[in-house]
């Protein structure tokens, strides 16, 4: 044994020769656990570089890995360690972990291939069973590392290409995901909600930056230099907005006033000139047009009685010398009688 987790002996005989995997076994054993810094206790990785694809895969489980332990303590290291050729772990961190604890030296091959990412995923795929979810997430991430064509990649790993199809969706749009999806902690159906969520919401997200290039291109170079957000950007341009409403009302307000005869400064000129903010030439636009409005108001009501008041004299003027209108201005000043 002595494999992470096998059946009895090498479940990968072609590691012996490498003629087939890009593999150059060591037959010398490896110096010392000291020389590569490991741990003789804890069930998990001795502190040696682990290439990022093979830590997608958990570690065992302290049961199994007490008897990869006993086994490897029993009969020896049966499957090397492969390594890269810059000494990067690509296969066998439990069986590294396990030599540790055993006490027993472990020995090394390395793998001299071009896809290392590759090698990685299709050696868990022989030794652990994986849902389908999971083995598309690892043929997506695959294919990623060697440019194969989704039709292709599916087919190697005897999937449906719509199931690899939405694991590289996941890549694309949710990457934060498959290593989850590949632990079996999540899904790829979960994963894949999450990633058209995600492309939504990114899709979104270039409408509202052109749409801000369009209006504020000063502020959309300041997003892209992460100098603001795209919310504050946005507020920004909308302040803008507001600002300019506020100044186009103060000099309408000011163009009222020239037409009703006013002298006076305009409020737009007083703030340009810095005398005021243009929130207090507002403020001074309002309060005109409330006092321009109140004033017109009371003329109507002024013009309204002056014409009831004009009905009674035409009456008076049908009558010029009847008893009526003689009493009628008896009663009055001599200026209401003028």
């Amino acid at each position: 044994m002595g494999t992470d987790p096998a059946p009895n002996g090498n479940p990968n005989p072609t590691i012996a020769t490498g003629t087939e995997t890009g593999l150059t076994h060591h037959p010398t054993p490896t110096p010392d656990t000291k020389e590569h810094n490991l741990t003789t206790t804890p069930a998990t990785a001795p502190p040696i570089k682990v290439h990022p694809a093979a830590e997608v895969f958990p570690m065992l489980p302290e049961d199994e890995f007490a008897e990869l332990v006993e086994d490897i303590r029993e009969h020896g290291l049966q499957v090397p360690i492969v390594l890269d050729p810059d000494s990067v772990l690509l296969d066998g961190r439990n069986r590294l972990a396990a030599c540790a604890r055993a006490g027993v030296p472990p020995t090394f091959t390395t793998y001299e291939g071009a896809s290392p990412t590759a090698f990685i995923l299709g050696k868990n795929l022989l030794r652990r069973h994986l849902t389908r979810g999971q083995t598309a997430m690892i043929a997506a991430m695959a294919r990623s590392d060697v440019r194969q064509s989704l039709r292709a990649t599916a087919k190697e790993f005897g999937l449906s290409r719509s199931r690899v199809t939405d694991a590289d969706f996941v890549l694309r749009y949710a990457s934060e995901f498959a290593s989850s999806v590949v632990s079996g902690a999540v899904s790829l159906d979960e994963a894949l909600a999450h990633a058209r969520r995600h492309r939504s919401q990114a899709a979104d997200h270039a409408k509202r930056f052109a749409d801000l290039e369009h209006v504020a291109p000063d502020l959309a170079t300041r997003v892209r230099e992460d100098e603001i957000s795209l919310i504050d950007a946005e507020a920004a341009v909308r302040q803008r907005r507001t600002d300019e409403e506020h100044r186009q009302a103060v000099r309408r307000a000011d163009a009222t006033r020239k037409d009703d005869g006013d002298t006076g400064t305009p409020f737009a000129d007083l703030a340009e000139d810095g005398e005021i903010t243009w929130a207090e030439a507002l403020d001074k636009a309002h309060t005109y047009l409330g006092f321009r409005h109140e004033r017109i108001r009371k003329a109507r009501r002024d013009l309204t009685q002056i014409h009831a008041a004009w009905d009674a004299i035409r009456a008076l003027q049908a009558l010029p010398d009847s008893t009526f209108k003689h009493e009628v201005l008896a009663q009055l000043e001599p200026d209401a009688k003028a």
